[in-house]
């Protein structure tokens, strides 16, 4: 319901929308490492990759959620592909997506030990390149 009367509210521009990297930021920064998972959407402990972060902090439930499936809503869509593409630009990687990242540390430039480490790490260095402006 909340997510609702935002919504609307966005709509009569009676609150500004949020640019998709500092919105992923806030959220990512918000979490505990305890509170992060690999190679899945969310998980028996409540725990959430990047994507499920990202979907739940939009009102989403991503119980039972694949990656296909959580790609599908438009907020999470848009912060993967703009991380697709900062990641072509900067680090000439043509396949990371936000999940690469989160669950692996094969992205160029990406390494830390743990996955919401990575996310920062890109989160901030999108926002340090202007990528929250574009």
């Amino acid at each position: 319901m909340k997510y609702l009367i935002i919504k609307f509210l966005r709509k009569l521009g009676i609150i500004k929308q949020e640019n998709v990297v500092d919105h992923a930021l806030k959220v990512v920064e918000a979490t505990k490492p305890e509170e992060w998972t690999i190679y899945q959407i969310s998980n028996e402990h409540g725990q959430c990759c990047f994507l499920g972060h990202i979907a739940k902090s939009y009102g989403k439930n991503v119980e039972n959620m694949g990656t296909s499936n959580v790609l599908l809503i438009p907020e999470v869509e848009k912060i993967d592909e703009k991380i697709v593409k900062y990641c072509e630009k900067k680090h000439n990687e043509h396949i990371a997506h936000s999940h690469n990242i989160n669950d692996t540390l094969a992205v160029n430039g990406y390494n830390e030990e743990h996955p919401r480490d990575r996310m920062l790490h890109v989160l901030r260095d999108m926002k340090a390149d202007g990528w929250d402006k574009k």
